[in-house]
Order: C-alpha cells, then sequence, then structure tokens
C-alpha cells in the first residue's frame, strides 16, 4: 500500500487545485495517505482530561494532556 500512497500524492501534486467540485476526491485521497502513515488516529484524537490524583503517573498524564 505505500506504492498506493507514493501515487496518490503525486496525483494531488499534479497540479488540480482543490475546489467544491472535487472537494469528497480530495477527502478521500488525504484521509487514505493520513491512515497509511497512521497519523489519521493522532489528527481526530480527543484527549479527556485525566481523573484527578496524586501519583507520578497522573501528574505526568496530567502534563500530557495540558499540553
Amino acid at each position: 500500500m505505500a506504492s498506493a500512497s507514493k501515487s496518490i500524492v503525486a496525483e494531488l501534486n499534479k497540479g488540480e487545485k482543490l475546489n467544491g467540485d472535487n472537494y469528497e476526491m480530495w477527502h478521500r485521497k488525504v484521509q487514505l495517505i493520513l491512515e497509511e502513515q497512521e497519523a489519521l488516529e493522532t489528527l481526530t484524537n480527543t484527549m479527556v482530561e485525566p481523573p484527578i490524583g496524586n501519583t507520578a503517573q497522573h501528574r505526568r498524564d496530567m502534563e500530557t494532556y495540558q499540553t
């Protein structure tokens, strides 16, 4: 599948500009690329505030959450 994502990137770079008529195709192509690169979850994941606690792990979790 790596070659498939490379061909999609090449196609996106050909010069066809995103417009109202081709949004759905661009969305699918970009989503495929992000899935192939295992980045989609990183971009769409929402963190929830860690529960109240006073452990070292809780402090690390809270720091990560606040960042």
